[in-house]
């Protein structure tokens, strides 16, 4: 008789508003599930398979890659930097299987119509409740001088070989609001179990 052992995998996003000066939760603003993209599939396929799989980066260039591509997958970003980690943007067209790239990603600054992006942080929980979970985080804050709406966030990690990917897209469908000299919290938990 074969024992058959249940996978689960979920991807969850959430964001926060933190206080600007204490850096701690204030309360919790926007909470989504199931944002998972095509890649995201490819990537497990191709781990689980050691097959080679072709998918678009978020330039939209057609990859094919070998699973080795995908070791080492980063998702950490410098601040101010907009290529990997946590991004969010202005796009509010409905998520797609097939989306590659946030619709209209916010730039980095402090300009008009600009958020600023601290570093982007991993954190690997090794076990909970026979759970593993890695948590995608970054700070961002409006330094614009006005009230910017945001109505999309999205998890962007970068292959082994600096290929840039899209694993998942939320689209948040009355926006939210990051009032000019505010402070949020986005973050996307990875967990298996």
């Amino acid at each position: 008789m074969r024992n058959i052992e249940e996978l689960g995998l979920s991807l969850y996003a959430e964001v926060f508003r933190i206080d600007p000066e204490t850096r701690k939760v204030l309360e919790t603003v926007w909470a989504g599930e199931d944002p998972l993209v095509k890649h995201t599939l490819d990537w497990l396929y191709s781990s689980f398979t050691n097959a080679n799989v072709t998918t678009k980066d978020t330039g939209g260039t057609d990859r094919s890659s070998a699973p080795t591509v995908y070791l080492g997958y980063q998702g950490f970003g410098d601040a101010g930097s907009t290529v990997r980690g946590v991004l969010v943007g202005t796009g509010s067209a409905a998520v797609t299987l097939n989306d590659y790239a946030l619709g209209t990603l916010v730039a980095h600054g402090t300009g008009t119509g600009q958020l600023y992006y601290y570093q982007a942080l991993t954190e690997y929980i090794t076990s909970i409740s026979n759970k593993r979970i890695r948590l995608y985080q970054r700070p961002i804050a409006n330094k614009s001088g006005a009230n910017i709406t945001i109505y999309e966030m999205g998890l962007v990690l970068q292959s082994n070989n600096a290929w840039h990917f899209l694993l998942a897209r939320n689209v948040i469908p009355s926006g939210l609001v990051l009032a000019n000299q505010g402070l949020y919290l986005f973050q996307y938990a990875f967990e298996v179990s």
